[in-house]
Order: C-alpha cells, then structure tokens, then sequence
C-alpha cells in the first residue's frame, strides 16, 4: 500500500467533511464549522505550527489536546522510523517486553524514585480505570469523592467521579460519588464522617483542566492527613499536569504531598501514539497483586505495544537532555500573565486560572459580579470564546481551544518548549481578538428588543445568539454561523 497516494485519491474524489458527518459525527463537524475550521485540512507541520494545503502556516496553542509536549517534535517521529527498521514482534504473550521495561524505568527514575511501580495502559481514561480497580482492590470499599468541575475521562468508571452531574445523569450514575466543592477541606471531612468505611479513594486534578482552579498545598496537604485518617488511598490525576506542564516534574511537587497512585498519559505520548500508566507505591503492589492468579486482572491487551513505547523512551530522552524545560514552562506562564492579565478596560479584565503552561483564559468583572458567566452558561456559555476562537484562527492563523463546552473560557495548553517570542507576539494577539469581538463590552444598542432574534433586555450584542453583527466588518457576522441558526448550537441534521 502507498500511504500518500491512497490518501491524496481520496481526498481529491471525495468530500471529507460530507463523509465524516455521514460516518462518524455530525454534531462534531458542525462545531468545527462554528470556529471556521470546516473545509480545512492540514497537510503538513512544523514543529509548534500547522500548514494547509494553501501553505498557510497556523501556530498551534492546543498541541494535540496538550500531548505534544514537545510539538511535533522530529526525534519522536525518528523514533518510529527505527522501530520499523528493528521488525520487533509487537504483543508477543510469553515474554516480559525490553521496550516497556525500558520506558519503566526511565519514567520512575523522571519521578524521583517516589514510586516504585507503575501499569501501562492504553490512555489517560484507561489509566483512571485502573486507579479506580486499585482504590476499590487496596481498601475493599466501592465510593470515591470527586470534585466539582474535575474531569477524569469518559469511560463509564471516569464519569462516575467526573465533577458534572450533567454527564453522569445521561449515564445514570449521579449519585453514585459524591462531588464536593473543589478546596473545602471541610466537605471532604464531612464525606467521610457521613460514609464511615466506605470511601476507598478520593480523586483529585491538581490544577483543573477545565476550570483553571489551582489546588492550594493546604487543601492537598489535609486531603492526605484526612486519607490516612480513615484507610483511603489519595490518588492524583497527572494525566495533564503530569511531565512538566505546570513547571514541575508532578504537580504533586507543588504540594510535599504524595499520593499513593498518580496517573498519566499525555506527556509521554508525544502526541503520535495512545499511552497512559499508573505509578503507585509498594504497599498498593502488595495489596492489588498478592497471589499470582490475580495477574489476569491486571493486564490491558495493547498496554505494552512497541509503538507507545519507542514513542515513549523518545520523549523521556527529551526530558533528560533538556533539564532546563521546567524553568523554561515557568517564564513562559509569567510571559502569558503579563501580556493577559494586565489588560483591562473599564469594569472588565482578562483573567488568567490555571498554572505553567495548563491555562485558561477569561473576562471577568472587576467589581466581583459573576451575572456574566451565569448567563453566559445559560446561554451556551461558550458563545463568546467561540468567537475569540474563530477569530484567533481566521484573521491571526492562532489555533487556541475550549477547555470544554461549559467553560466559558480558552484553554492555553502549548508545546512546552515554545519559543519565548511567540508568548510575546501572541499574548498581544489574543488580547486584539478580545478586544475585536467587543472587549470592553460595548453598550447593547437602541431600539426594539426582543428575545433571541433582537436581544436580550440590556445585554450586550454577543450574548444574543441570532443577532447580526451591527457593523459588518467590525465584528463577526454572528447570526449565520452554525451555531446560531434556530437558536440552538448544534442543529439535527
């Protein structure tokens, strides 16, 4: 088979999107298509920018949902290239591998020797399966906590401690763990005083992906005192901070807490291939393990395959050559803060949440008033930074994303060794988009108002989908967007 010309045919003969919508979804297809990412396709990079098949290059601030630690870096795709050339037997059963136990190695060695062991797995979600059999296998008990606004993954274990109820109710599965509010000790306390003996493990984000919110070393700290208190075992989801990506090896550096299992996945992927683990310590080796017939329920058929670990001692070589990487994340945020957070206008400012290089970014009110995000939340929240996301990629060749579709705000998840320079030039950039899309709010206009179509009583243009820009040219012309027609984001087809 010729690769290239197998695609090149096809995608000369054939509509892709059309095909796409038809195959696999059309809901995501309209979204792309709201941020003016319909018909696009990238057909080569760089390593931190995106080239289409114009030759316009796009700088990209999302790196593969945050796995491209190092771009698209030439030595992990050199990497693959000598795997081929080995011809080694990938999933041979009645071996232990020399790739993976490698790539163990290297990774404990990374952590500090805090840990011990670790499980590869097939991604980040799998890896939260994993903790979750762990905690449920150590203490013999079934609830977790979990916090409001975490995200874990969305397999059906994930979801059952991910921190919006909206996603467990379509599963059937709110009730299940308790949410607590992110940082109050005290409803943690109050968890365990209500499920005596029952709380096997309390799943913490360091740094929330989706929200921005930063755990403080006092609420780490109490969380662990809390665990040890009542025989539950502290696990913390690195799967986005973990490798550096708030300027530390492990978020949990931040904090002098260890947690007994910590799980990652993107920072070793080096965005190519799919490839989580579970580090843990000893004592849960001990516990999950202890006969030899519980082996078969440890084991992930494609957990150890060749590609994810050629792709893996690849980065982890990164790492060792380039120690600097961490102060270099830190300079970087402080680069992003500066060019962000200064920038404000009468009764409104840009804020930056999150830490390193896992931010967010987003308009509040000076004066602590929080109607904005309520109604924008109500209002498909994200209608504002959707805009800013469109206009970043079409008039400033930026690719920036939403951390979800609730956020109501942009996620900053780059390459880790993006070049100073680019933080200056383009925090200048992000907040001209702001700027352009009506930051500082402007006044809602005169005349008739009515709902949706002519705008919400005293609000401004943009929180009033079905409205058309008032000076073409000025703003975007909202109103024939995808998003916009009949009021709703994502119309049946």
């Amino acid at each position: 088979m010729n690769l290239r010309d197998k695609i090149e045919t096809y995608v000369e003969s054939t509509d892709v999107d059309a095909a796409y919508s038809k195959h696999i979804s059309h809901f995501y297809a309209r979204y792309l298509e709201s941020l003016g990412l319909g018909q696009k396709r990238f057909v080569d990079s760089t390593e931190h920018h995106l080239i289409d098949a114009d030759g316009q290059r796009y700088l990209d601030l999302v790196a593969g949902y945050g796995t491209c630690h190092w771009g698209r870096h030439p030595a992990v795709q050199e990497a693959l290239c000598q795997l081929h050339e080995l011809h080694l037997p990938s999933l041979v059963q009645f071996q232990l591998p020399v790739l993976s136990t490698m790539l163990a190695e290297e990774i404990l060695d990374y952590a500090g020797s805090r840990y011990e062991r670790l499980f590869f797995t097939n991604g980040g979600a799998e890896a939260t399966e994993y903790a979750l059999k762990m905690a449920r296998a150590v203490t013999g008990r079934q609830r977790m906590l979990c916090f409001e606004g975490g995200y874990h993954g969305l397999t059906l274990g994930a979801l059952s401690i991910n921190g919006m109820e909206a996603h467990q109710k379509l599963f059937s599965l709110q009730g299940e763990n308790p949410i607590l509010p992110f940082g109050d000790l005290d409803a943690v306390e109050d968890a365990f005083r209500r499920h005596p003996k029952q709380i096997a493990g309390v799943f913490l984000e360091p740094v929330q992906g989706r929200t921005g919110e930063v755990a403080s070393p006092e609420f780490t700290q109490g969380l662990r005192q809390l665990c040890d208190r009542h025989g539950a075992l502290l696990v913390f989801d690195e799967i986005k901070t973990g490798f550096g990506r708030t300027g530390k090896r492990f978020s949990y550096e931040w904090h002098d807490v260890l947690p007994d299992v910590v799980t990652i996945a993107k920072g070793i992927s080096g965005g190519e291939t799919p490839v989580g683990a579970v580090l843990y310590s000893a004592e849960v080796y001990r516990k999950i393990y202890g006969l030899i017939d519980r082996i078969a329920v440890w084991s992930s058929t494609f957990k150890e395959n060749n590609l994810s670990m050629a792709v893996g001692l690849a980065v982890m070589e990164l790492y060792r050559d380039n120690p600097q990487i961490h102060d270099h994340v830190l300079a970087a945020e402080a680069r992003v803060r500066e060019r962000l957070e200064g920038h404000s206008q009468d009764r409104y400012r840009l804020s930056v949440g999150g830490r390193g290089l896992l931010l967010t970014v987003r308009i509040e009110h000076v004066d602590g008033k929080k109607w904005v995000h309520s109604l924008m939340d109500t209002l498909e929240g994200d209608l504002f930074y959707d805009m800013v996301c469109r206009q970043l990629f079409t008039q400033k060749q930026i690719l920036v994303s939403l951390p979800n579709r609730f956020g109501a705000s942009l996620a900053l998840i780059p390459a880790l060794n993006l070049p100073l320079a680019e933080f200056n030039r383009n925090g200048q950039l992000a907040a001209a988009a702001f700027e352009h899309l009506g930051f500082p709010i402007p006044r809602p206009r005169a005349g008739p108002r009515r709902l949706w179509r002519g705008g919400l009583p005293g609000l401004p243009w943009w929180l009033s989908p079905g409205v058309e820009a008032e000076r073409p040219g000025d703003h975007l012309e909202i109103g024939t967007s995808a998003w916009c027609r009949g009021g709703h984001p994502f119309p049946r087809p």
